[in-house]
């Protein structure tokens, strides 16, 4: 190697050295993603591609206090078999390389070693908050999440040790009810306040199921101003930041809505909108559909009650799917696991199975692409409690071991389901502060502080 070759690898050289040097002192400034950044480095190293001959060269030139050790030992026919180089760039840090008969060139070390020089200098000096760490250009590893997302209804701020479990077991989501009062709404708009500063401190996402007054709707039969101030009452939650609105509950029974009123058209008028008064605050709060309460009962009580299955079906056909991100479903009645399609011991219909429940559900919402949201599944056990449940729940005879294990058994056959888009599930319900005793019941926090269901569904996490 002549001396003008000498030198213009020597430039080269020094380029790497400025090019990185301007980055630590952030006269570059560089509006780049990471990758552009990786790839620029990457060009500059392969700009350079020293060679042996430039090496021992420079090496030659080093003063006393760098100085380089080339050994070779010739082989029996004269080639040189084993070429052994150490440098000394510091006395205290001496770096040595064996290289052998055609092992992996040298220029392809050295360009490695400068391209992980780069992506090092990068991690070590970060100059703007806009430009993120190089660690992102290697991928994370996620951190263990349930299947699909899971969440529980809370009557209260739960303790401490009760959010502690719910945290662990992976869960993400609050649910709480709310009423809506023509004459009062600033009572519950504040509440909501209250549940949204909460839920956001301590890492979970809220939903606000909200109800209204069934003899101030049935009083504004012909006018809608109700629904015209529900709507406005939605949008302020949305401009509080609620996560997610449901709109209403079990709205196809008469003791939650006007039974004048009683229709899937007339349901859907109020969610249209709301759900335009929703989007206008905030366009990023789910909107789910108020849950029809599963049942057959629409032929023993006439004028009162409409199958759910059916009401799905008015829902469709008066074009929900405009007005809605969700729908709705509930599911509380089970006393069998969710993988059974019958033996319950009152009869086989199918709002009784959890899965059937599931699909009787979407099938009028399979052609729209509407996800589900069960907004309330539950296993009632009376296990543990003071006094016994109310006759009318004579049925529920889960423990309390059943109810955890069923619980988690329904969160990863919901996620898995092949035919059926769930979009979440929320545990009816969390906790075991309120008075009635069949609450208490449905609660996975149980009487005595203890959590096993968050225990159970802990285990799904991958």
């Amino acid at each position: 190697m002549n001396d003008e070759q000498f030198n213009a690898e020597q430039r080269k050289a020094a380029e790497l050295d400025q090019f990185l040097e301007n980055y630590r002192a952030a006269e570059m400034k560089p509006n780049l993603p990471e990758a552009d950044f990786a790839v620029q480095l990457h060009d500059t190293v392969q700009s350079i591609r020293p060679d042996p001959a430039f090496l021992a060269k420079l090496a030659a030139r080093l003063n006393a206090q760098h100085e380089a050790q080339f050994t070779f030992t010739p082989s029996s026919n004269g080639h040189h078999q084993e070429e052994k180089m150490t440098i000394f760039t510091n006395p205290a840090y001496p770096v040595s390389q064996k290289r052998r008969e055609k092992a992996f060139p040298l220029v392809a070390a050295v360009a490695l070693l400068m391209l992980t020089l780069g992506i090092i200098t990068l991690a070590l000096y970060p100059r703007y908050n806009a430009f993120p760490s190089a660690s992102v250009l290697m991928t994370a590893t996620p951190e263990p999440a349930l299947p699909l997302p899971v969440g529980g209804w809370a009557s209260e701020f739960l303790q401490t040790n009760d959010l502690n479990d719910l945290q662990t077991s992976g869960m993400t989501w609050l649910a709480v009810g709310l009423t809506y009062e023509a004459d009062l709404p600033e009572f519950a708009l504040r509440r909501a306040e209250s549940w949204i500063v909460y839920a956001h401190d301590n890492g979970f996402r809220i939903m606000f199921q909200v109800q209204g007054n069934v003899e101030e709707m049935s009083s504004d039969r012909w006018y809608r101003q109700y629904d015209l101030g529900y709507a406005h009452f939605v949008s302020r939650l949305a401009e509080q930041g609620a996560d997610a609105i449901q709109i209403w509950n079990e709205q196809n029974l008469d003791r939650n809505w006007p039974s004048e009123r009683l229709d899937p058209i007339d349901y859907v008028d109020l969610l249209r909108v709301s759900y335009q008064a929703i989007k206008m605050a905030n366009e990023s709060v789910m909107v789910i559909t108020g849950a029809p309460a599963p049942t057959g009962a629409q032929e023993a009580f006439p004028g009162r009650v409409i199958n759910d299955d059916n009401y799905y079906v008015g829902m469709a056909e008066a074009g929900v799917a405009e007005f809605a991100d969700c729908i709705g479903m509930n599911y509380v009645e089970g006393i069998v696991a969710p993988d059974q399609t019958s033996g319950d011991s009152r009869d086989n219909y199918p709002t009784r199975y959890f899965v059937p429940m599931t699909e009787r559900a979407y099938a009028a919402f399979q052609v729209s692409g509407l996800p589900l949201c069960m907004t309330q599944v539950g296993y009632l056990s009376p296990e543990g409690l003071d006094e016994p449940l109310p006759l009318v729940y004579e049925w529920a005879q889960a423990s309390i071991e059943e109810q955890a294990e069923w619980l988690a058994e329904a969160v990863e056959i919901a996620a898995n389901l092949p035919n059926v888009d769930i979009a979440m599930m929320l545990i009816w319900n969390v906790d075991a502060s309120i008075e009635d005793n069949v609450s208490q019941g449905y609660a996975i926090i149980r009487p005595d502080g203890s959590c096993p269901a968050c225990e159970a569904i802990e285990q799904l996490k991958r």
